[in-house]
């Protein structure tokens, strides 16, 4: 890891929405990376499932970087992970029509 500092900063601050003091605070941080990440999809109108997609992956992202700032995974490991969960995930957006590459 380049910056572990900044990486156990970004961690820190993420671990704060789920001990956030509302349901709702909570939501919001986790719908604007959904939004940024069903934006980058090209998704302009989000179903109920595209909305789940989005909270897969970065459940994905969290886990790796969680296990690589724990010392329990190679950055380069969860690297691979990452890459493979985002072709597994979203595999079916990258079928569609005009769909981000």
């Amino acid at each position: 890891m380049l910056r572990p500092s900044l990486a156990a900063a970004m961690l820190q601050a993420a671990t704060a929405t789920h001990n956030a003091a509302t349901i709702a605070e909570a939501e919001l941080s986790r719908s604007l990376l959904g939004g940024i990440v069903l934006r980058t999809l090209g998704v302009e109108h989000p179903t109920d499932r595209d909305v789940s997609v989005a909270r897969l992956l970065l459940y994905c992202w969290w886990g790796c970087l969680v296990a690589t700032l724990n010392g329990q995974m190679t950055a380069s490991g969860a690297e691979a992970d990452v890459r493979l969960g985002a072709r597994l995930i979203l595999a079916p957006y990258f079928s569609r029509p005009g769909a981000a590459r």
